[in-house]
């Protein structure tokens, strides 16, 4: 059968290869909805490198009015994204209840037309300002038409031809482009000035515009190394050693006042924020053999029944320990208030004499007692000098 005779054939039976058919969809509720795009606005010199970079743009349109804000940026991050969207609420005076994005990975991490995924950060940030995200479906520009076509008007009647000095000289003048040129033009389907729609319809009917800034979380995963911290944003942070996670990878969520580790969807541990290059450890998450060495507490290293005997040997030897353990070494400290018994054998009392030779001077001031003889604890105590 010629490959003619089966072009006919589909095209009457099935229509192949005519163009579909398009319903006109209303414009909703004023305020209701806002339409978000990415576009490429092109090259845009960058004051901090000296180059000339690509310029992106975020484009916010309502989709009643037609009242938008255009947002641009070198960057394509999830921070930069979220900016973005803080300046249009601030600029739209209030937020919008939903929000219809393009499929940009800042958002969505993945994409699907009935149960996307979209990144942690942002839904958690579109949780806090109180909108629903609506992604649009891959390849579907009808899903968000308010917006699709304004990218090449706002790239050619406002960026194109104008000279700028930086990123925010540019910003400056798309803002008062959006506000003069853009939303006072007679709009060609509604027929209308969109700032003017927007100021009477719309405004009164937005949420509440956000009165504090956004404290934009890390997220991380890091691996629980063998001393069971993690380090996440260049500080280290301890893991109770019960959830035995040495090893695995968990997820961190660290603000502005608090660092909070979770385990399959499970919170095991919170910690204050600490400043890069900072440590926070709890002496719960460590083993009890090693918490005394570890948090280099003395106290701690003290056995049970020991402290208060009538050992003269006990009692001088506690005191120069509390002077000294951090020139000796803990772990020499810890082993001799191990070998020190209860009592003592030797009577001897307050008779002290100056080391004429000492290291430091702390070393120095600490009075040696004389060493009794036939007195162990007094031999061990002497070999740490």
């Amino acid at each position: 059968m010629p490959y003619r005779t089966l072009h006919r054939f589909c095209v009457a039976e099935f229509g192949f290869g005519k163009q579909r058919l398009t319903v006109r969809v209303m414009d909703g509720e004023p305020g209701s909805e806002l339409q978000v795009d990415f576009g490429s606005m092109g090259l845009l010199h960058d004051v901090t490198t000296g180059r000339r970079r690509v310029c992106w743009t975020l484009i916010f349109t309502a989709c009643y009015s037609r009242h938008m804000l255009v947002w641009l940026s070198f960057r394509q991050t999830v921070e930069d994204v979220i900016e973005g969207f803080e300046q249009a609420w601030e600029f739209f005076g209030g937020v919008f209840k939903v929000v219809i994005p393009d499929n940009l990975k800042a958002v969505v991490d993945v994409a699907d037309d009935v149960d996307p995924r979209f990144d942690t950060a942002f839904q958690e940030y579109a949780q806090s300002r109180g909108f629903v995200i609506d992604p649009a479906r891959v390849g579907t520009p009808t899903d968000k038409p308010r917006v699709e076509r304004v990218v090449p008007y706002v790239r050619e009647a406002g960026f194109r031809g104008e000279k700028f000095y930086g990123l925010e000289d540019a910003q400056a003048h798309m803002v008062r482009w959006c506000l003069k040129e853009a939303g006072e033009r007679i709009h060609g389907t509604t027929q209308r000035r969109p700032v003017e729609v927007f100021r009477l319809e719309e405004l009164p009917r937005l949420l509440a515009a956000p009165t504090s800034i956004y404290d934009l979380p890390i997220y991380a995963q890091p691996k629980v190394h063998r001393d069971r911290h993690v380090e996440v944003a260049k500080a280290l942070y301890s893991i109770p050693e019960g959830e035995n996670l040495v090893g695995l990878s968990i997820h961190a969520r660290l603000d502005r006042q608090l660092a909070k580790f979770f385990y399959k969807g499970r919170l095991v541990k919170v910690h204050p924020r600490q400043a890069p290059g900072g440590r926070s450890t709890d002496p719960a998450d460590l083993p009890d053999g090693k918490r005394g060495y570890a948090m280099r507490d003395l106290e701690y290293l003290k056995p049970d029944g020991l402290i208060g005997t009538a050992g003269w040997c006990r009692q001088q030897t506690i005191g120069l320990l509390a002077a000294t353990s951090a020139r000796v070494g803990l772990g020499q400290t810890g082993r001799l208030m191990q070998a020190i018994p209860g009592e003592c054998s030797c009577s001897q009392s307050g008779t002290t004499r100056r080391r004429p030779r000492h290291k430091s001077p702390e070393s120095a001031q600490v009075a040696i007692p004389r060493r009794p003889l036939g007195c162990r604890t007094g031999s061990a105590l002497y070999r740490l000098w």
